[in-house]
């Protein structure tokens, strides 16, 4: 007993001891973005580096270290966390209409790809693969695990295999996905908990972009969101693109926007803090579509939050998805994602097979915009419909085309109305702005008429309803005409409109004023706001109409018409804006970013006639801006280059701009319309191009002087352009060896005096094991850490001393465990078993967990 007693003790000592190790291993270091300077990293260590991407490291700080690297002028954020948000739906999206589609192929998702970006997939499962591993034969063709730094992706948590299901399963036990015949890519981010870190999401991002054209990857599917240290959700109610404090929407933003260059399309979850005003990040992001839920009775669902930002809601309520081993109900703004993605597939597909090449934001436009809607806080949103997607695209050539009455003046009261309807069902219908409903006739299989000989006379309005083959209704915007039987009508040519005001953009303030010019002298303006009233407009002069009203909180769109003097009505566009009264305002903010730096008198740049490429960027929470950019001195300010850009934070160009030897200063100003910003200067030098003989003026300077006094044979000169190469770091060693980048910063357009860019190398061998050691520090591996033991000298490459001996100490502590195990159980083993096993039962008040059989479940899916 007393060698025992002896061994337990000893036990609870390293129990304590290993705990300690524990909390202690890691120094008290914490994972931080750390962006870099000129591409110099020398601060860093491999042992602190995790991961790199272009323009951050991840690095393990202590708080000492991480205060250094802010002394050397890094920007260093912590990384954030995130967690997951947690088919019976593919009617409620009208998904069977695509299905039963065909171009090439039956629109099923077929070779379309989606990176799932959460806690892996379970593709053992019948319905994601039922495969061993992934790879090209099975449902999940690609993936990686950000949690244990391995190709499998496997799903330890349940989120992942819900999201996956939604997306794509395939057709078993009456289950299937949205796009049933797509293909996954596993991003294991989150671990068995449902939570993980963002700097692993931004690097499955940008794995994803990486090896889009490897998978045909269309969309990233992101059911996750930002969260507290405590697990409460971060919400925003404006673009994040600039946040750095907690959720890294900067860092995820760079990432994000690299994506939609690559058109791909990035779906992210509004989250479940039931927020009416508020979304989290990454939906927050400008490049996103973000995604809100709603019940099948099309509600939207209580726990979703949604404000101007979200794009569309998707069912998110008790959906039938996959589980671990089975099938469950699950429900959250994830579910609602991934119907959403799959949408993307499903158009990807459709438009690839009918030869279109249509960007990845004019298929978001086709799937966020829908004829079903919910309106919530005096917002309008747009609930996922696969019918309406297709057809926004001209797919389905579900048309209506009105062919009459034309928008002009009829001085007759009988008016034809006439439309004609591509893939047209059994009726359409007119109604007058005055009027009930009336039932047209259906002259041949894509025609219909109607006639009424006694319009009312006035500003008048129709509409046309009609339905298809598939008994799917459809409308057409309105037709506006004027019945004046008053007068003889010698003028029928309606006035041209231009929209002043509002302009396509948000506003922090209710008071919006609505101003239009016309081309000709008019008599009354109206104006009618989501299709309500008419607002008759004041009239400031005979072109010029204006009213100031107040506009609720929201999404909103405007129309006018106007009349002209011999009463023919003119109709403009739609102009959509945004209200929103805890919006701020704020000015472009333009960054000069090349040539130049930011104090004088800045790099010497050589005078190239073919001009040099001003580099810039532009944030502003509204989408398009105006920019302009300035070259000249102190006193003399000249205009080189306007453009309208998209201020999104990427990188703008005014190309080939002449720099002169007088220049010594670039800047760029930009304007959203309401507020102006401007960069900061960016200085420079210019060294004049070098003037030089030609080889054929050879003679002296006497006979020169003679010819040019003669006015015809002097000499003639060139300008030759000095190179001046900068080089990058030397890269690692691989395969013997290494290369590097060298860049003539004088653009001369010749490889003259180049430095070599390749160069053979070696690798060194540690003298006591043999172990292969790569040369430098080890970056750029996707989150590993270069780790090669060597237990004769008791160091580990890669490992700090206190990771090594907590690595020794949990050796002893499993050793020493097994020992008193196998100790007891001998001990046990030497006594007689005169006692019968205790029976086991449920605990009080708590019942079995009642397993339901594969044909069990299958008569709950149908309601038998």
């Amino acid at each position: 007993m007393k060698k025992e007693l002896t061994l337990m003790i000893i036990f609870a000592v390293l129990t304590v001891i290993l705990l300690t190790s524990l909390s202690f291993s890691e120094d008290g270091k914490e994972k931080y973005f750390v962006k870099k300077i000129n591409n110099d990293f020398s601060a860093l260590t491999a042992e602190n580096i995790q991961s790199e991407s272009e323009n951050y490291f991840v690095a393990e700080l202590t708080e000492d270290e991480k205060t250094d690297l802010i002394s050397k002028g890094y920007e260093i954020q912590k990384v954030g966390k995130a967690k997951a948000f947690l088919q019976d739906t593919k009617n409620l999206t009208n998904a069977t209409y695509a299905w039963n589609y065909k171009v090439i192929n039956n629109i099923t998702g077929l070779n379309q790809t989606v990176c799932i970006i959460d806690t892996g997939v379970n593709y053992s499962h019948p319905n994601l693969g039922n495969c061993t591993a992934i790879g090209n034969n099975c449902k999940v063709i690609a993936g990686y695990d950000f949690i244990n730094e391995d190709d499998n992706p496997m799903d330890d948590n349940g989120h992942g295999s819900y999201i996956a299901s939604v997306v794509a399963a395939s057709n078993y036990n009456g289950l299937s996905g949205i796009a049933p015949d797509a293909r996954i890519v596993a991003m294991k981010v989150l671990n068995v908990n449902g939570t993980g870190y963002m700097n692993d999401i931004k690097s499955a991002i940008d794995w994803c972009i990486d090896n889009s054209t490897k998978y045909n990857i269309t969309v990233i599917s992101l059911s996750l969101g930002c969260v507290t240290d405590d697990g409460g959700e971060v919400i925003f109610d404006a673009y994040c693109d600039d946040e750095n404090a907690t959720c890294n929407s900067n860092v995820l933003a760079e990432s994000i926007n690299h994506a939609l260059s690559h058109n791909i399309a990035v779906v992210s979850a509004t989250g479940n803090a039931g927020s009416p005003i508020r979304i989290t990040s990454p939906a927050c992001i400008k490049n996103v579509t973000a995604v809100g839920s709603a019940n099948k009775d099309n509600t939207i669902s209580s726990f979703s939050n949604r404000n101007s930002l979200t794009d569309v809601l998707s069912y998110g309520n008790l959906v039938n998805t996959t589980n671990m081993s089975g099938y469950n109900q699950a429900r959250g703004t994830s579910i609602a994602v991934p119907h959403v993605s799959a949408a993307f597939l499903l158009m990807k597909q459709l438009l690839t097979e009918s030869n279109r090449n249509d960007n990845i934001s004019q298929i978001e436009s086709y799937i966020i915009n829908s004829n079903n809607k919910v309106t919530d806080s005096n917002l309008t949103y747009n609930i996922l419909n696969i019918y309406d997607a297709f057809n926004n695209a001209g797919i389905f050539g579900f048309k209506i085309t009105i062919i009459h009455p034309e928008n002009t003046t009829y001085n007759t009261k009988a008016i034809d109305f006439n439309v004609r309807v591509t893939n047209a069902g059994s009726f359409c219908w007119y109604k007058l702005d005055y009027g009930n409903n009336v039932t047209m006739t259906k002259v041949n299989s894509t025609y219909f008429t109607a006639y009424d000989s006694n319009v009312t006379e006035g500003f008048r309005n129709v509409t046309y309803w009609c339905n298809n083959t598939d008994n799917v209704l459809n409308s057409t915007d309105y037709r506006y005409f004027t019945i004046n039987t008053s007068s003889n009508i010698s003028d029928t040519t309606a006035p041209v409109i231009t929209i002043l005001n509002p302009l396509n953009q948000t506003y922090n303030t209710s008071s919006i004023n609505f101003n239009v010019s016309l081309n000709e002298n008019s008599s009354i303006c109206l104006y009618s706001l989501d299709a309500t009233s008419n607002i008759t407009m004041e009239k400031l002069n005979s072109t010029y109409f204006g009213y100031l009203a107040s506009v609720a909180n929201g999404f909103h769109k405007v129309i006018y018409w106007c009349k002209d003097t011999s009463n023919n009505f003119g109709v403009s566009s739609y102009r959509y804006f945004t209200v929103n009264s805890n919006y701020t305002n704020t000015a472009p903010s333009p960054t000069a970013t090349y040539p130049g730096s930011s104090s004088a008198p800045g790099p010497t740049l050589t005078e190239d006639y073919g001009g040099y490429d001003l580099e810039f960027k532009v944030t502003d929470e509204n989408t398009n801006v105006s920019c302009e950019v300035y070259v000249g001195n102190a006193t003399v300010i000249s205009l080189e280059w306007n453009e309208n850009v998209t201020a999104d934070g990427s990188t703008k160009k005014a190309e080939e701009i002449y720099l002169a030897p007088e220049d010594d200063r670039w800047y760029v100003k930009c304007s959203d319309g309401l507020l102006t910003g401007q960069s900061s200067y960016l200085y420079f030098l210019i060294n004049p191009l070098e003037e030089d003989e030609d080889e054929d003026s050879s003679s002296s300077s006497s006979s020169s002087s003679s010819s040019s006094s003669g006015g015809g044979g002097g000499s003639s000169t060139k300008k030759t352009c000095v190179e001046k190469w900068e080089c990058a770091p030397w890269t690692e060693c691989f395969n013997k060896l290494q290369g590097r980048e060298c860049v003539d910063k004088n653009n001369c357009g010749t490889t003259k005096n180049k430095p070599e860019t390749e160069q053979t190398c070696e690798v060194k061998k540690s003298n006591a094991t043999n172990e292969t050691i790569l040369t430098g520090a080890v970056i750029g591996e996707q989150n590993k850490k270069l780790k090669l033991p060597s237990f004769i000298t008791g160091n580990v490459v890669g490992l700090s001393p206190k990771a090594y001996w907590l690595g020794i100490s949990l050796g002893l502590f499993v050793l020493l465990g097994l020992s008193l195990l196998t100790s007891l159980l001998l001990k046990k083993g030497k006594n007689k078993r005169t006692k019968e096993f205790p029976k086991i039962s449920s605990p009080k008040g708590i019942k079995p967990v009642n397993i339901i059989s594969e044909h069990e479940w299958k008569k709950r899916l149908h309601g038998k």
